[in-house]
């Protein structure tokens, strides 16, 4: 797996849904295939959890793949958690304002420090 390539590193189904851990940029392409797997993933009445703690990168094309997810879940009766959400995502979130609209969970403290020092931000 490229860092690059977003991918399910794990799935783990539980009773209200789908619990999905992501690794690796979601730019551009990634978004992509965001897209297809949240696709395959969103049903009527489930709660979607997914695991960001492990995404490098969160772009502008990202964040309106999760904006639909939401909205699609939300509309059926669901919901998207976004569990463990690595600093850099939960700036973007910030900055854009989402954190205000979806249920994100950031990483406790000492587990984002260390993500910061091994991303050497």
């Amino acid at each position: 797996m490229s860092e690059r390539s977003p991918s399910v590193v794990l799935t783990t189904a539980r009773p209200a849904g789908p619990h999905l851990v992501l690794a690796g940029e979601l730019d551009g392409d990634g978004a992509a295939r965001l897209r297809a797997q949240l696709d395959d993933a969103v049903a009527p009445g489930l709660t979607l959890s997914l695991d960001l703690s492990r995404v490098t990168r969160l772009s502008s094309e990202a964040l309106s793949v999760l904006v639909q997810a939401h909205r699609r879940l939300r509309d059926g009766g669901g919901a998207l958690e976004l569990s463990a959400v690595s600093p850099q995502v939960v700036r973007v979130l910030r900055v854009s304002g989402l954190h205000r609209a979806l249920v994100v969970t950031a990483l406790p403290e000492p587990a984002a420090k260390a993500v910061e020092r091994a991303s050497g931000a």
